[in-house]
């Protein structure tokens, strides 16, 4: 095995061990909205959604776990009533964090998700 690809399945481990963290310390604080946590494309951090419906439970959901991982949460508009929330950064060991949502001005609670 050559060592890049030694060096990609460390990072990927690291990755899902922190994933599992995450999920142990929800299911000890249950203030911390669900999330759906993936691996990034590149294997080399992690990625997370709300899993909740309702404009204001997934914009919660990002700001609750921003604020539990210390990450700044960034807001964009990139089209009239559009606002895509994002937090992101490293987190112990692994070098990129990302948890997003998208956020509809129209939208009534429950709907999209």
């Amino acid at each position: 095995m050559a060592d890049i690809d030694r060096e990609q399945i460390g990072w990927q481990l690291r990755a899902v061990r922190l994933i599992e963290k995450l999920l142990l310390a929800q299911l000890k604080d249950a203030s911390l909205p669900v999330l759906r946590w993936t691996l990034d494309s590149a294997g080399c951090g992690i990625v997370a959604e709300p899993g909740a419906t309702g404009r204001d439970a997934r914009e919660h959901a990002v700001r609750a776990w921003a604020d539990h991982l210390n990450l700044p949460v960034k807001e964009g508009r990139p089209a009239e009533g559009v606002t895509n929330l994002v937090a992101h950064g490293p987190v112990g060991d692994v070098y990129r964090v990302v948890i997003h949502t998208t956020l509809y001005d129209d939208e009534e609670e429950g709907e999209r998700g």
